[in-house]
């Protein structure tokens, strides 16, 4: 008997050891740690999803093609140029990168997969292509690179040494990594600019958008705001209340951080778990998806601080996210709220870590109106490769549409651009907009959130700060009521999406110069 029992003890161990030799690649395969990896080896990002690939990547010669679901790349070892043209919108050079003579030479395909295809040249100097049309460059050696964008940009899109060429077809940007600087006394540092990369120097380029725009989600995704500030209980909305929300949106955004999450900051466990997976079945019996406040900013598990403007614990957010999938699998997607400001590396990290953790079915919805690159002057830059991983994009908080059409076109809707949907973050006075901002927003391919009702049963906010008590400032009754007589008809007309592009196809666009269809 005695024998028995330990023999079963031993199949045990022995099955626990196996199970947990297995496990550990599995967790490591789902939860990549970009701090730790190098983002350009062949240990990240090499799978394909979320609607990009590798299209193909051939060598002939002396020139190496990589074609991505959004551009083609073309690498000419003996011209030492990388010339990247657009694929979708229009197909058109995009970008041209001009390097040292003899970088290139001898540049072969060292590895590739459905995601990613990785090169390197006799002289050490490494290349990434990714499947969202990013390139990543790394030089051996100190070099010199300049960057050309091949159409004419909208001009104002730059912070410091960052640049970001973008018209209404297409995109094209660099972005100075690590060892890495715009070379003294350049003239037309804008437009053509020269950067000079120290040894194993990083820089990014890309050209875009890197995948289709999803009209058909544009017009039916719906996101609703709820939340609370007062008490747990309030921060999950009652039955009756998902019932009342039917009609006006069909993804329940959950935001109410401090009551929603014990420790909102540190972690994702839920206040009242048992009533957080009511709202998800409640809502899921009324077609309705739920996405929950997982917000990469304000995340300090391992900080000191209230916030973190680089990402330097990346890993431990990807672990908590991955912690409350495990414990709700019902929740049907993450909202963002900030991320990595002063990091385009890390913003970007965790935008394709954290689709590539949730999957291709959830929806990601983020928040980044103090994108990457950050500027406290008002500048404007950000990295479509980044936003490409969400389903939509929250930007204006605080600026509603004052910034005017050609921001609305340009920094909010990603049409053409990254492809996500760009929604205005309405929150400056703004809940209930005009017709004629309605107008302006659809005439830029925009999108508006619905916000609800409040959490004692009444119209309107509480009034949680001293902006909202200002006289003037206007309910949310008002705000729906702009939305279901001047938005959803407007957006919901079968001629909208043409009238759209005929709008954007023209040369000359200018999106305050239609004042209707």
């Amino acid at each position: 008997m005695l024998w028995t029992e330990m023999s079963l003890m031993l199949k045990a161990l022995v099955f626990c050891a196996v199970f947990a030799g297995l496990l550990i690649p599995l967790i490591a395969d789902t939860l990549p740690d970009p701090l730790t990896t190098d983002l350009m080896s062949d240990q990240m990002f090499m799978k394909a999803t979320w609607r990009m690939r590798i299209e193909d990547a051939e060598e002939e010669g002396a020139v190496t093609r990589v074609i991505t679901t959004g551009a083609q790349f073309v690498f000419d070892a003996e011209a030492d140029t990388i010339n990247a043209t657009q694929r979708i919108g229009r197909e058109r050079p995009a970008l041209r990168v001009k390097l040292a003579y003899g970088t290139l030479r001898d540049l072969r395909i060292r590895q590739q997969d459905t995601g990613a295809v990785i090169l390197m040249s006799a002289a050490g100097f490494r290349c990434k292509v990714n499947c969202d049309s990013l390139l990543m460059l790394r030089t051996a050696a100190p070099a010199l690179i300049r960057c050309e964008p091949q159409f004419a940009a909208r001009d104002g899109f730059h912070v410091r040494e960052n640049r970001l060429w973008v018209d209404a077809h297409g995109v094209a940007a660099a972005f100075p990594i690590t060892n890495a600087n715009l070379a003294p006394d350049q003239d037309d540092a804008a437009n053509r600019p020269v950067y000079r990369l120290a040894a194993d120097g990083e820089l990014w380029v890309l050209a875009g958008p890197a995948r289709p725009y999803p009209w058909l989600e544009s017009l039916e995704l719906q996101p609703l705001w709820t939340g609370s500030w007062e008490s747990p209980e309030q921060a999950v909305p009652s039955d009756e209340k998902i019932g009342s929300y039917v009609g006006h949106g069909n993804l329940l955004w959950l935001q109410s951080e401090k009551m929603l999450w014990k420790s909102w900051h540190k972690a994702f466990v839920p206040r009242l778990p048992d009533e957080l997976q009511r709202v998800l079945d409640t809502a899921h019996g009324l077609d309705m998806r739920v996405i929950v406040y997982a917000s990469p900013f304000y995340f300090t598990a391992g900080l000191a601080d209230g916030h973190t403007r680089t990402g330097e614990n990346l890993d431990r957010y990807l672990e908590a996210v991955a912690d409350l999938l495990e414990r709700f699998p019902d929740i049907d997607g993450i909202y963002f709220d900030g991320i990595y400001p002063d990091s385009v590396r890390n913003t970007y990290a965790c935008c394709r870590a954290t689709r590539e953790l949730i999957g291709p079915d959830r929806v990601l919805m983020m928040h980044c109106t103090d994108n990457a690159p950050y500027s406290k002057r008002g500048d404007w830059c950000y990295n479509p490769a980044a936003d490409t991983w969400a389903n939509c994009i929250l930007r204006g908080e605080g600026q509603g549409f004052r910034a005017g059409p050609t921001w609305l076109r340009f920094v909010i809707s990603g049409y053409q651009i990254s492809n996500t949907i760009g929604f205005v973050c309405n929150n400056a006075g703004y809940y209930a907009p005009t017709r004629e901002q309605v107008e302006m927003v659809l005439r830029a391919n925009c999108r508006l959130p619905y916000m609800t009702l409040d959490t004692d049963g009444e119209i309107g906010p509480k009034p949680i700060n001293k902006r909202l008590q200002e006289p003037g400032f206007v309910t949310k009754a008002k705000h729906v009521r702009s939305l279901l007589m001047w938005y959803r008809p407007r957006l919901e007309d079968p001629g909208y999406r043409d009238w759209f592009e005929d709008i954007n196809e023209r040369a000359a666009f200018d999106p305050s110069a239609d004042t209707g269809k």
